[in-house]
């Protein structure tokens, strides 16, 4: 049950992510192509993310080989679109994304909620962790909703988990300011 809701969450998720995307990849500067090409890690970065999401293998393999050059270079937006091309073979260390998730990146807060709600039960406060990036994932009410229902609903965490997590959401906000996306970032 708890794997099934999660494919559902992460599928409108990654839904989406594609639809969000802006970037064409048949409007790649030469200029970015240039600057990809002479080893640099944003540029490799930015061509990924124009491949990125596009349906064809060709587009895909050309995001596979630009986010990994990147990669190669310690660049975590990289890392972290690498491990969500489709089927991809690659994984998002947990350092990275904690990194990305403080940043503000809600892409990557979103993938920590998951984890924390799916992989992590160690410990008490891994739901209300994971309703604390759920929470800061999405600027859009419905969204935020939608993504804690799973939490409410399906894992039953109970009101303290759920008023920690309300608190370290809000702390977060505070000192880090809103989330952003890696998708849209220029």
């Amino acid at each position: 049950m708890k794997i099934k809701n999660f494919k559902l969450l992460f599928l409108s998720f990654t839904l989406t992510i594609f639809i969000s995307l802006k970037t064409n990849a048949q409007q790649v500067s030469s200029e970015l192509k240039a600057q990809a090409e002479n080893g640099d890690a944003e540029a490799q970065f930015e061509m990924g993310k124009a491949y990125f999401g596009y349906g064809s293998s060709k587009k895909r393999t050309q995001a596979e080989k630009w986010l990994l050059m990147a990669t190669e270079q310690g660049h975590d937006k990289a890392t972290y679109l690498l491990s969500q091309l489709r089927f991809s073979k690659y994984e998002c260390p947990i350092e990275v994304l904690k990194k990305l998730a403080l940043e503000g990146y809600s892409e990557a807060q979103f993938s920590l909620g998951a984890r924390h709600q799916n992989y992590l039960n160690d410990s008490l406060n891994d739901l209300s962790i994971a309703y604390k990036w759920m929470l800061l994932s999405s600027k859009d009410p419905y969204e935020r909703y939608h993504r804690t229902w799973s939490l409410i609903n399906h894992f039953k965490i109970s009101h303290l988990e759920i008023s920690r997590g309300q608190k370290m959401a809000k702390e977060h906000a505070e000192k880090y300011g809103p989330s952003k996306s890696i998708y849209s970032e220029n």
